[in-house]
């Protein structure tokens, strides 16, 4: 996969595929089995998967991605 940073839509369906797998699996899977059951379905990395999860978590799962930093136009002078 790219380098690129997922945006919001696409990371609220990577916690929904965690949640969901959690829900039908639960005590009976370990927490690496469900994350490489994610993977396997999803095809992002168990690195982002994990930061994807916490951050849903602590957010209740609403996610924001950040704005295009945008260049700054030439000021004209007055006068």
């Amino acid at each position: 996969m790219s380098k690129k940073p997922l945006r919001s839509q696409a990371r609220n369906i990577v916690f929904n595929v965690y949640q969901r797998i959690l829900d039908e699996q639960g005590a009976e899977q370990t927490q690496s089995s469900i994350l490489s059951h994610v993977q396997a379905l999803t095809g992002v990395s168990n690195t982002t998967i994990r930061r994807i999860v916490a951050n849903g978590r602590s957010n209740r799962g609403v996610f924001s991605t950040p704005g295009k930093k945008r260049k700054g136009g030439k000021k004209k002078k007055l006068g």
